[in-house]
Formats: C-alpha cells, structure tokens, sequence
C-alpha cells in the first residue's frame, strides 16, 4: 500500500503530466509533506483543458494504488470544482433546464472526462511514477524542470 507522501507525489504529478499531453505549461509544482498539501500551478489553459487536469490528480492515485481508499480530500476537492465548472457552463449555454436534466448532463460529460483523464493517466504513467519520485525528494520544482521529466524518455 502507498503512503500518503506517495499518493500526493503522484496526485500532483498526475496533473502535471496532463497538463503538458495538453500542450499546458506548467509554471511551477510542489508537495508539502508536513502538512499533505500540494500544487501544480499552469498557464494557458482553457476550460476543458482545466477539467482534464483537475481530474488527472484523482485518476494518478487511483493507478497509484487501485485497492486504496476511493479519494483523499484533495481529490475529492478537484472533482466539485470540475462539477461546479460544468454546471455553470451548462447553465449559461441551455439556461431552461431543470435541475434533473442538468444533473444527468454533467453525469454525462463527468464520466466521458473521467475516462479520457484516466486514458492519459496510464499512457503516462512511467513519467508521473518519474516527477512523483522526483517531488518526494525535492518537494518542489519550476515547471520547466518538471516538464523535462515528464518529457524525457523511458
């Protein structure tokens, strides 16, 4: 089983890795493990591109460790903002539907996300098995230092 360092690690270079598959730079990214806490700040990017991001964190522990529990916080923190992002996405293009309907289309379109995010999580997984190891050591990295491991190969 992982530690919880490890999930972290991986989470944030989860997002990362997606980040830059999408063409997105990432400016900077970092762990705290004194307090579980970590971030991946990007630049340039546009709101699908964000939605496949924020679910990349969840979707690189879930391969990380698939019998774990389900979420932690900051996965589940990722999802309410996509679906917060959804609805008032939906609501500004259709504004007459009901809240049944609403709830059914961003089901929808969470769950088509959700398996392209995790599509891109496992063709990249060497790379964030790479930054995750890479942040537990250092704890913290510019983007550019971050995208060249991500980007080199093997």
């Amino acid at each position: 089983m992982a530690t919880d360092i490890e999930f972290l690690a991986h989470h944030e270079a989860g997002h990362a890795a997606v980040a830059v598959a999408l063409g997105v730079r990432v400016a900077w990214i970092k762990i705290d493990p004194s307090n579980e806490k970590g971030m991946t700040r990007t630049e340039g990017t546009t709101a699908l591109r964000d939605a496949l991001i924020r679910l990349a964190g969840g979707r690189a522990e879930a391969v990380l460790d698939p019998m774990s529990r389900p979420h932690r916080l900051a996965a589940i923190e990722d999802e309410v903002l996509l679906w917060e992002v959804l609805e008032r996405h939906i609501l500004r293009k259709l504004p007459h539907l009901d809240v049944d309907e609403l709830d059914r289309r961003c089901d929808a379109i969470d769950d088509r996300l959700a398996r392209c995010c995790l599509r891109l999580v496992q063709r990249r997984w060497p790379a964030i098995q790479r930054l995750a190891a890479a942040l537990m050591e250092r704890n913290e990295m510019t983007g550019a230092e971050a995208e060249a491991i991500l980007l080199a190969p093997g």
